[in-house]
């Protein structure tokens, strides 16, 4: 599948973080203020949903743009072979 080749390879992709929980959140478009193809990244014990798959921080900005109207503490997080990285 595409999650394989995503950990294979360097690249890097941007993404748009709406929320954080402690709990699970479905990945209903609903539970997200209609927001479509959320992901789920589980990170110490905290879900984290995100949406985009950009390649580039100024494409990342645009969406987080978009996002911040419903989600206003969305930010913009990072991601290299599949795993979360800081953004630098």
């Amino acid at each position: 599948g595409n999650d394989e080749s995503a950990r294979k390879s360097d690249k890097i992709f941007y993404k748009v973080q709406l929320l954080t929980s402690n709990k699970p959140v479905a990945l209903h478009p609903e539970n997200f203020k209609g927001i479509k193809n959320v992901e789920e990244y589980i990170d110490a014990g905290t879900y984290q949903y995100m949406v985009g798959n950009k390649k580039t921080m100024e494409k990342a900005e645009i969406l987080l743009n978009k996002i911040q109207k419903t989600y206003p503490d969305a930010i913009i997080i990072v991601f290299k072979k599949g795993e979360r990285i800081a953004l630098k």
